[in-house]
């Protein structure tokens, strides 16, 4: 296969000029996130929230300012969804493995267990996922996006029998309801959870601005996971949550913080599905495919243009200034295509 010629950096620079808009929030979208970081390490669970949510505002403003509504809208419920489901890693990993010392009736998982054996299992619970939402390519976003958000719900039941010592009261040991609930039914529902935000994220970009676009989109959803973990921490400390690898711990409060971060936030985010997500089915390709390209597509050739003496291969003379930045378009796409099929392109030309 002969190798694809490159753009050329003044084909690059004519399209950012012709969406500045467009490409200001994907450089503000890196920025943010480089601040977010230099503010965890800088600064405390406070701070980090004011400073991740200052920036939420002001990408989501920016969204709506250079993005389609529907793209902006569905945008923003993505956002949403990926905060609204608080991310604990870190107590749950201190409740799960502490010593007597933290957790005095705690399960006491060994890091080799906790990690190793739950990731094996977690794995196989993610390909069941995958496996089980084929069954739903035909109902409509917003529905696969309800499921999926409950399944994380009904997921979580199994860290509060475990905090709670339910399990204990029930005579099923702790290792048993962990792998089956937290490392199986979790990675389930997490997978089952990502498939409609990556198909919705996919149909949404525009033609012409594919890269562009899914990377914004890509790129506001990890920041949600981000911002996501800033709020767990802060809202852990409101709780007295406080879990050292040496002790003292407090897990007091633990199972009500459970309940809000995974039960009560998501679901008071169910509501915004209906306004913010898009009624058309997975399955439909053709439902979204009416999302307006952005500006910069290569323009088509005119008349005058596409006949050997005037095109830009034929003719060694650059174009008249007022045209200057179609042409650099227009020869970049000739180029491209000479190059994937030069005897084409030369039989194309000779028959004009």
């Amino acid at each position: 296969m002969p190798e694809e010629r490159a753009r050329s950096w003044k084909s690059l620079r004519l399209k950012a000029r012709s969406e500045p808009g467009l490409f200001a929030l994907a450089i503000a979208m890196a920025a943010g996130s480089l601040l977010t970081a230099i503010c965890t390490a800088c600064f405390g669970p406070h701070g980090r929230a004011a400073v991740s949510l200052v920036i939420s505002l002001g990408l989501i403003w920016g969204s709506y300012r250079t993005m389609p509504a529907a793209i902006a809208s569905a945008n923003l419920y993505m956002f949403i969804i990926s905060v609204a489901y608080l991310d604990l890693s870190g107590p749950l990993a201190y409740f799960y493995t502490g010593g007597p010392a933290c957790v005095e009736n705690g399960p006491h998982f060994s890091y080799s267990y906790y990690l190793a054996v739950s990731n094996v299992v977690g794995s196989a619970g993610a390909a069941l996922g995958a496996v089980m939402f084929q069954s739903m390519q035909h109902w409509s976003f917003r529905a696969a996006f309800c499921v999926t958000t409950v399944i994380q719900m009904v997921a979580s039941l199994f860290d509060i029998i475990i905090v709670s010592r339910t399990n204990l009261a029930w005579g099923i040991p702790d290792k048993a309801v962990y792998l089956f609930g937290d490392a199986a039914c979790q990675s389930m529902a997490q997978q089952m959870a990502l498939m409609p935000m990556a198909l919705l994220t996919a149909r949404l970009c525009p033609r012409g601005a594919e890269a562009t676009v899914f990377a914004i989109l890509a790129g506001f959803q990890n920041f949600g996971s981000a911002v996501s973990s800033i709020i767990g921490v802060q809202l852990s400390q409101t709780f007295g949550v406080e879990a050292t690898s040496q002790g003292p711990c407090n897990f007091e409060n633990f199972q009500s913080l459970i309940v809000i971060s995974h039960f009560v936030i998501p679901a008071a985010c169910l509501p915004f599905t209906w306004c913010l997500v898009p009624s058309a089915r997975i399955d439909d390709e053709s439902a979204l495919s009416g999302t307006p390209p952005p500006s910069f597509a290569s323009p088509a050739p005119s008349s005058a243009g596409s006949s050997p003496q005037n095109s830009p291969r034929a003719n060694s003379e650059g174009p008249d200034d007022d045209h200057s930045d179609h042409y650099a378009l227009m020869q970049d796409s000739l180029m491209q295509h000479e190059d994937s099929d030069p005897d084409g392109f030369r039989l194309k030309v000779t028959r004009h």
